[in-house]
């Protein structure tokens, strides 16, 4: 009888351990289907298509190595340099022509000038 009551008691104790676990893995299953409607919601809203497109934070802060103006800028000076040069001036047109919405104004500058200064 003695080893049966252990044995109960062991088991007990077992089913205890997995009741806890599974309602800690509940509750991070939870989470993790909040979490994921919560990015998709981003994901399809103007401020996440800014970010991800743009580099620019809901807090209007700008991640450089990401922002669309760098990547437009990369493709105009690969389009327009000469000799490894090109124009900041004749970069800005093309970008004007080609990603009109990549404007400094976007990216809280006030020139070119600025957003490659803000950049470097």
């Amino acid at each position: 009888m003695d080893g049966c009551r252990s044995a109960n008691n062991a088991l007990v104790a077992a089913y205890n351990r997995i009741d806890q676990c599974f309602e800690q893995l509940q509750v991070w299953a939870d989470s993790m289907v909040q979490t994921r409607r919560q990015v998709l919601e981003l994901l399809q809203s103007d401020a996440g298509s800014e970010l991800i497109v743009n580099g620019i934070a809901l807090d209007g802060t700008v991640y450089w190595p990401a922002a669309g103006i760098v990547y437009a800028l990369r493709r105009a000076a690969r389009e327009l340099a000469v000799d490894g040069w090109a124009s900041v001036v004749e970069a800005s047109k093309w970008i004007a022509e080609q990603e009109p919405e990549q404007q400094p104004a976007k990216y809280r500058c006030r020139s070119w000038r600025q957003v490659v200064q803000s950049y470097d």
